[in-house]
């Protein structure tokens, strides 16, 4: 499997908080997609206190859906941390302010 990374991308016009996902693929970084957003607090937190200890890519999947807008291959990703994570904040929104 790819290397796999979570970097902020704070020039995200649709959330300045966004959290993309990239693996390594031929020498560059490749964006896969986007930690939720109700998940971003947690993990944002996480990698300003230093404490992920490995992200991994999940084997792919290929789903095909009734509406044939959502066919295609989906992965997910295993982010693991030192202690506990935090609950996920249904409350969050886009551009939400942050005090980390």
């Amino acid at each position: 499997m790819p290397s796999c990374q979570v970097v902020p991308e704070p020039t995200n016009t649709a959330d300045q908080n966004a959290l993309k996902v990239q693996i390594h693929l031929k020498n560059e970084w490749v964006c896969i997609g986007y930690v939720s957003v109700y998940q971003i607090l947690k993990v944002k937190s996480a990698i300003v206190k230093n404490e992920i200890t490995s992200i991994e890519l999940n084997r792919p999947k290929y789903k095909q859906n009734k509406n044939q807008d959502l066919t295609g291959y989906f992965c997910t990703v295993n982010i693991t941390k030192k202690n506990r994570w935090m609950d996920d904040d249904p409350d969050a929104f886009y551009n939400m302010p942050m005090n980390i």
